[in-house]
């Protein structure tokens, strides 16, 4: 018989600082990724809601890319002022290509809890 872990001893012990990187071919790098938590994804979410109240997709995943990629950090000024760009999803929006982001935005979803299972469930 095995011994299956204990839901509360996993989360006392959990780690939330998830890492991966993800490889953008076309630049020939890999980016770095962490998990983002709830709270971040709200604050996200409300920030790319529209005048009428709707989530600009192309925003939303500016912003999420921008809070969750470590390295590089689009919120150096040298890649605002390259790209000519007011915030750090400015940056992403006009520095990577939209498969690219779609790339990233989709490796930080996954680690952070979001999987097929997941989204089946939801719809």
């Amino acid at each position: 018989m095995t011994n299956k872990p204990n839901a509360l001893d996993a989360l006392l012990t959990a780690e939330l600082e998830t890492v991966e990187t993800v490889h953008i071919k076309r630049l020939g790098v890999d980016f770095t990724v962490k998990a983002i938590t709830s709270d971040e994804l709200n604050k996200i979410n409300e920030q790319s809601k529209g005048p009428n109240g709707k989530v600009n997709e192309s925003e939303i995943n500016g912003l999420l890319v921008a809070a969750a990629c470590i390295d590089p950090s689009f919120k150096d000024a040298g890649l605002r002022e390259r790209y000519d760009a007011v915030t750090a999803a400015d940056v992403v929006n006009k520095a990577l290509l939209a498969g690219e982001v779609v790339k990233l935005t989709q490796t930080i979803m996954e680690i952070s809890g979001f999987s097929d299972d997941t989204t089946k469930i939801k719809n």
